[in-house]
C-alpha cells in the first residue's frame, strides 16, 4: 500500500508535549468514542445490563475538552467504576469482549490523562484503538501470522489504515485548535461499523 500509516509512540508523544490539555485530550477521547460501541455492542448482546456510564462519562470528558473546565471532583472514582466494568479474561467467551476491553481501557486512559495531564496516557488511549483494529485485522486475514508479509498485510489492513487515517485528522485538525470538529468527526466515525461488530460475533 502506497503511504501505509502506521502507529509512533514517538512521534505522537513529541506532538502532544506541545498541546495543550484540551487538545490533548481531545485526541485522547477521540479514539476512546471511536471505540464506545464496540461496548455497548457487547453490553447489549452479552450483559443483562447495559450501563450508559461509559457513554455518559465520554461525553463528560468532551465537555471538559470543549470548555477548558478541569475540575476533577468525582473522577478518581468514575475511574475506578470503570476499571470494575472491564471485562476480565475468564468472563469472556469471544472477540467481542476482547474489543469491549479495549473500549473501557481507552476510556480509562482518557480518564488518567485528565487527571494527571500525563500525554503518555492519551497515547495509550489512542494505542488501545489501534490495537482493537489490529486483532480485528488478524481475525479477519487468511494470512498465516509466519507469513513473511504477515505484518505488513495486518497494517494495510482496512480496519487498521482506518484508524490511523481518523487519528492523522485529528492531529491536523488539533494543530489547527479545531476541537468542535474532532468531536463532530469522533461521534460520527466509530471504528468498526454494526455490521462488521455483527460479523465478529458471528465468527466469534
Amino acid at each position: 500500500m502506497v503511504n501505509m500509516l502506521k502507529f509512533d509512540d514517538k512521534s505522537l508523544s513529541e506532538i502532544l508535549a506541545n498541546f495543550s490539555e484540551e487538545r490533548c485530550l481531545a485526541f485522547s477521547v477521540s479514539s476512546t468514542t471511536r471505540l464506545l460501541p464496540c461496548y455497548e455492542h457487547y453490553a447489549r448482546n452479552h450483559l443483562s445490563d447495559c450501563s450508559e456510564l461509559p457513554r455518559t462519562l465520554v461525553n463528560d470528558l468532551w465537555q471538559k475538552a470543549l470548555e477548558g473546565d478541569f475540575d476533577l471532583s468525582g473522577w478518581g472514582d468514575s475511574l475506578e467504576q470503570i476499571m470494575q466494568m472491564i471485562p476480565q479474561e475468564d468472563e469472556g467467551d469471544g472477540f467481542v469482549d476482547l474489543l469491549a476491553e479495549d473500549a473501557l481501557a481507552s476510556l480509562a486512559y482518557s480518564i488518567r490523562y485528565l487527571l494527571s495531564q500525563d500525554v503518555q496516557e492519551a497515547i495509550w488511549s489512542a494505542k488501545r484503538a489501534y490495537e482493537a483494529a489490529d486483532q480485528a485485522a488478524i481475525k479477519m486475514l487468511k494470512a498465516k501470522p509466519e507469513s513473511i508479509k504477515f505484518e505488513q498485510v495486518v497494517v494495510g489492513h482496512e480496519f487498521v489504515q482506518r484508524i490511523l487515517l481518523f487519528q492523522k485528522k485529528d492531529i491536523e485538525l488539533l494543530h489547527a485548535g479545531d476541537i468542535g470538529t474532532v468531536h463532530q468527526n469522533a461521534m460520527a466515525q466509530a471504528i468498526f461499523s454494526r455490521a462488521e461488530l455483527q460479523k465478529f460475533n458471528i465468527t466469534a
